[in-house]
């Protein structure tokens, strides 16, 4: 008689397997060149809404720049491209933005401190943040060659590494001052601290709504995301946070992953 194991992949197996998809995975860059969104046609060859949205996807937006799936993809990509956005613009060191975020990221250590944190524990990951901040302002980071220097620095693991600790240190201090705003919408019922210290603060772990809503409203940049799903539409829904008309940054989500949107000209 056969039994309800049968067939069923062993312990081992399915280890070795989940170290080959981890294996994979550190082999791609942690974000990628651009590359034209009709590659997402191959990716999503069959018949089906994904590849209708794929289909419409590419008609609304010219490249997309992946990143690399590893439970820090939201946070990665939307860093890189509030710094590739701010590096782009003819005034990247004395628009609003710029200067704003420059003295959040550097001022970052102490607000953090407010928040609970023990200073030694950000410092580092402050001051990374608040060197590349610098580096937009100073555009190091400006035309062909600085767009380069960028995605290097992204790809730098120590530089891209600190740059998503700090991203997450900060989310979870924005939501600490903001508790009694935010707490009722944590599903699970845990304390914010609990929370942050648990879902928003370790690497790897996936952003949820919370902390997508909090960080955009943290950087104050907002953010569009282009739903890739399975539900029976023909176009993505596009969600914006904060709730906002105008996001000047634009994200692909697929289900436990994201990658950087950059629309037609």
């Amino acid at each position: 008689m056969a039994t309800m194991d049968e067939g069923r992949p062993t312990d081992q197996e399915i280890a070795a397997h989940h170290e080959a998809v981890q294996r994979e995975q550190e082999e791609k860059p942690l974000v990628g060149p651009c590359e034209p969104t009709s590659s997402l046609l191959t990716e999503f060859s069959q018949p089906g809404a994904f590849r209708t949205k794929c289909e419409h996807i590419c008609k609304e937006y010219a490249s997309i720049r992946r990143v690399r799936r590893d439970g820090n993809c939201f946070v990665r990509a939307y860093c890189f491209a509030v710094l590739e956005w701010l590096a782009s613009r003819p005034d990247h060191a004395t628009c609003e933005d710029s200067v704003r975020l420059k003295a959040l990221f550097g001022g970052a250590t102490a607000y953090m401190v407010q928040q609970g944190f023990p200073e030694f524990g950000v410092e580092d990951f402050c001051e990374m943040a608040a060197e590349q901040m610098n580096n937009v302002v100073e555009g190091k980071y400006t035309g062909p060659e600085g767009r380069t220097r960028l995605v290097e620095a992204f790809n730098d693991a120590c530089v891209s590494e600190y740059l998503v600790c700090f991203m997450r240190f900060l989310t979870s201090a924005f939501l600490r001052e903001h508790t009694p705003e935010y707490e009722m919408f944590i599903e699970s019922g845990l304390p914010m601290h609990e929370y942050c210290r648990t879902q928003v603060e370790p690497m790897r772990r996936e952003s949820e709504h919370l902390s997508i809503t909090a960080l955009a409203r943290a950087i104050a940049v907002p953010v569009a995301i282009v739903y890739l799903d399975n539900s029976v539409a023909d176009q993505p829904t596009v969600h914006t946070f904060p709730d906002t008309t105008d996001a000047p940054i634009t994200l692909l989500y697929r289900p436990g992953h994201y990658d950087v949107l950059y629309k037609a000209e």
